[in-house]
C-alpha cells in the first residue's frame, strides 16, 4: 500500500491511499538490464564496433585509437580507453572521426540510457570558424538517420572529466547504434577520451543513476497529469510516451521500484 497524492493541473488534491494491485496496472520487470557495457580493454575497435581512418593516410592519422591514458577516468582495474588525440587526425583539413557501437537489439525495452565517461580538451583561442565540433548521436537501426543527441555545449579552454548520462529512449529498435563523432579542424584541439560505454533498461528511473527509488517517484508526481505542450510536463516521466504522464507511468514506475542496475566488474 503506498501513499500517493493525486495530482491535477495547477493543483494538488487530498492525500488518499492506494491499493495498488487493484488500482494502478503494474508493470512486470522482465525488460530491464544491460544490453552493452564496453570498457575499450581489448581488441580496437571492439567487435562489432567500427571506426574512420584517414582516406588516403591512415597509418599516419589512424582516428580513434586504444589508450593507456585513463582521461575519462575508468575503473582502476580497467586503465585503457577509447582515445583521439589531434596528432590522430589531418590538421591541414576540415576532418571527421567517428567510433560507432555494435547494433544491439533494443526492442523489447520501455525506456533506454546511455551512460558513459568522457574527457575532452579544447582551446578555443577565440577562432570560433577552426573550433571542432565534438557529437553524439544514435539511431535505432542501419536504416534509420542518426539523431544527434549531443548533450553538452562546447565551452572555452574545456578541459574536464565528466559522468554522462542521457535517455535514449526514441531510439530503441532492432539495432541500436551509438556514435561519437569528431568534426572540423584539430588546430585548437588536444584530445577526446571515452570510457565505460552502457546502455541499460530501466524503466522508472528518471534521474538515469541505475536505480529505481523515491526521488524517482517524486519526479514523476510532479508531473502527474500533465500533457505535452503543459510547462510541468516531463517526457522523461513518461514512460509510454503517450504524451500525458498518467496513471499508466506510474504503474511502469512501482513496476520497477527498488530496482538498481549492477555494473558487472
Amino acid at each position: 500500500m503506498w501513499v500517493v497524492n493525486v495530482i491535477k493541473k495547477g493543483k494538488i488534491s487530498i492525500c488518499f491511499l492506494l491499493l495498488i494491485p487493484l488500482v494502478i496496472p503494474i508493470a512486470s520487470a522482465d525488460t530491464t538490464g544491460i544490453y552493452m557495457i564496453e570498457w575499450f580493454q581489448y581488441e580496437f575497435p571492439p567487435d562489432g564496433w567500427e571506426k574512420s581512418e584517414h582516406q588516403y593516410m591512415p597509418d599516419l592519422f589512424p582516428h580513434w585509437i586504444q589508450s593507456n591514458t585513463n582521461f575519462a577516468d575508468g575503473p582502476a582495474d580497467y586503465p585503457l580507453e577509447a582515445a583521439l588525440f589531434s596528432e590522430n587526425i589531418d590538421t591541414s583539413i576540415a576532418d571527421t572521426a567517428f567510433l560507432i557501437s555494435k547494433p544491439i537489439d533494443t526492442s523489447n525495452s520501455i525506456t533506454l540510457t546511455l551512460w558513459f565517461n568522457t574527457y575532452w580538451n579544447i582551446t578555443y583561442y577565440g577562432y570560433d570558424y577552426f573550433s571542432p565540433a565534438l557529437d553524439v548521436f544514435s539511431r535505432s537501426d542501419e536504416t534509420d538517420v542518426w539523431t544527434q543527441i549531443t548533450p553538452w555545449e562546447m565551452n572555452q579552454y574545456e578541459f574536464d572529466t565528466h559522468q554522462i548520462s542521457m535517455d535514449v529512449t526514441h531510439d530503441i529498435g532492432p539495432a541500436t547504434q551509438i556514435k561519437f563523432e569528431f568534426n572540423g579542424f584539430a588546430w585548437t584541439f588536444d584530445k577526446w577520451c571515452i570510457d565505460d560505454v552502457i546502455i541499460y533498461s530501466l524503466p522508472g528511473d528518471i534521474d538515469m543513476n541505475m536505480a529505481v527509488d523515491i526521488v524517482d517517484l517524486g519526479i514523476l508526481l510532479r508531473s502527474f497529469g500533465y500533457e505535452v505542450g503543459d510547462d510541468m510536463y516531463n517526457i522523461l516521466a513518461d514512460f509510454n510516451r503517450d504524451n500525458i504522464v498518467d496513471i499508466q507511468d506510474l504503474g511502469i514506475l512501482l513496476g520497477y521500484y527498488n530496482m538498481v542496475i549492477y555494473i558487472p566488474k
